[in-house]
């Protein structure tokens, strides 16, 4: 089980800080696209750090202005019985 207890929406989609690392959070769209968990690796913006978010480049100055507490809890399956 993993918490996020810090993310934003940005365009619809749901995102969460976990250890300093930011993750796209599971959704639906509304054409019924399923996407799953993603971690989203930094990228350079100029001379800073940043995210490419929802096709936008945003550095984490801009991130840490529209992060709010979410609370998002997500669960891993961890059994040898399972499929996948």
């Amino acid at each position: 089980m993993k918490i996020y207890k810090y993310g934003f929406y940005y365009r619809n989609v749901k995102y969460g800080w976990l250890n300093k690392e930011l993750y796209r959070l599971p959704y639906t769209n509304k054409s019924n696209y399923s996407f799953v968990l993603k971690k989203l690796e930094p990228i350079i913006i100029g001379n800073k750090i940043g995210y490419r978010i929802g096709g936008d480049r945003k550095t984490i100055e801009q991130l840490r202005d529209i992060t709010i507490p979410i609370n998002h809890i997500e669960y891993e399956i961890k059994d040898k019985d399972c499929p996948f």
